[in-house]
């Protein structure tokens, strides 16, 4: 997952679907202990998980903190370029998914509204749909990844059929 977010930052929507397999997968282990079957927490398999996910996603910025005299600036002009909300979620082109359905439905409104416009004076429809605040697409999104977190949490967990790859895709459906 972290080889996945250096290479492209919009997967990080996926963080907490991510966080649930690995925290099932890699963090619980079965004990041979006869009082409970149970899977317990295991903290040594939880921070070689987080050493190794955090490595790889600190790796690609360690040049900026070594070769750069203003780290700081530096992170923080990255992380403006790679989200970019001063300009809005909703200009022209940004990305093709559900925002692109929002656009090409505001493109179809001012054009109705230009063609309604010469028979009628409705000069308050042409400004065309709103625009969306980055507050409430956050929103949305956190909304539409409760139903796949609450799947993920309700799989059950077999370690003996870790190596079955069947399992791996319905989780993340």
């Amino acid at each position: 997952y972290g080889v996945l977010i250096t290479m492209k930052h919009l997967y990080i929507t996926l963080a907490p679907l991510y966080l649930i397999y690995f925290l099932r997968h890699c963090c619980f282990v079965n004990v041979n202990d006869h009082n409970s079957s149970k899977p317990r927490f295991s903290q040594i398999h939880f921070l070689r998980l987080a050493l190794v996910t955090g490595g790889t996603i600190l790796l690609p910025f360690l040049p900026f903190f070594i070769y750069t005299s203003n780290p700081t600036e530096q992170m923080i002009q990255i992380l403006h370029r790679l989200f970019p909300f001063q300009r809005g979620l909703c200009h022209d082109y940004w990305a093709a998914n559900v925002w692109a359905l929002y656009l090409f439905a505001d493109k179809l409104f001012r054009f109705a509204s230009r063609k309604l416009a010469a028979v009628l004076p409705l000069s308050a429809l042409s400004d065309g749909l709103p625009d969306v605040p980055p507050s409430v697409t956050a929103l949305l999104l956190v909304c539409c990844l409760i139903p796949a977190l609450v799947h993920a949490l309700r799989l059950r967990v077999d370690k003996r059929a870790s190596n079955d790859t069947k399992d791996y895709g319905g989780f993340f459906v």
